[in-house]
């Protein structure tokens, strides 16, 4: 296997912390799924201030269900001052991992359901389309049971096509989804 080796992975995630943006954003790509790193990239997400480079961090860390990660996501995906497309990519970050989170730790999966329910049900502006569509889409991919209720009012021909798409997904998901319902 061409896997990098300790020192290489070591002097990417010194990168990390470079000054340039860029080169920031190089090594979250470059360290993408690497479990190793996963503790040197979501401190740097925690105090990361470029938009590129958080979006970069939360691809690279999204594969790997870290909690400590999608702890990071969830603050970022609530925060009023992060820009929307950052908050859209941590939904979906969270989205990534959500149903192994939720089976692996179920008080831990509770908060990530809460999060993206609190964001589904704020995001009603025009411009936050994309977080509500994102936000549906990580809770459908939690398959719980209790969701089948918002499923069930996402379907309302009010919505938009794609959020109902998106809940009939999430029922489908259902391990006990009943078609009458």
């Amino acid at each position: 296997e061409n896997r990098p080796t300790a020192e290489v992975l070591a002097k990417v995630r010194q990168m990390l912390s470079d000054s340039s943006s860029n080169v920031r954003a190089a090594a979250a790509r470059a360290l993408f799924d690497n479990a190793d790193s996963a503790a040197a990239m979501s401190a740097r997400l925690k105090i990361e201030t470029d938009d590129d480079v958080r979006i970069q961090l939360i691809r690279s860390l999204a594969p790997l269900h870290s909690k400590a990660a999608v702890q990071t996501m969830i603050d970022l995906m609530d925060s009023a001052s992060a820009a929307m497309r950052v908050r859209v990519e941590a939904a979906q970050g969270i989205g990534a991992g959500a149903g192994d989170l939720f089976a692996a730790d179920p008080a831990f999966g509770q908060a990530i359901e809460t999060a993206l329910r609190r964001n589904l049900q704020s995001a009603n502006a025009p411009d936050q389309t994309r977080l509500r569509e994102a936000s549906a889409a990580a809770l459908a991919n939690i398959r719980d049971p209790a969701l089948l209720d918002i499923f069930n009012r996402l379907q309302d021909p009010n919505e938009p096509v794609a959020i109902r798409v998106l809940a009939l997904q999430g029922k489908g998901n259902l391990r006990s989804f009943d078609v009458n319902q």
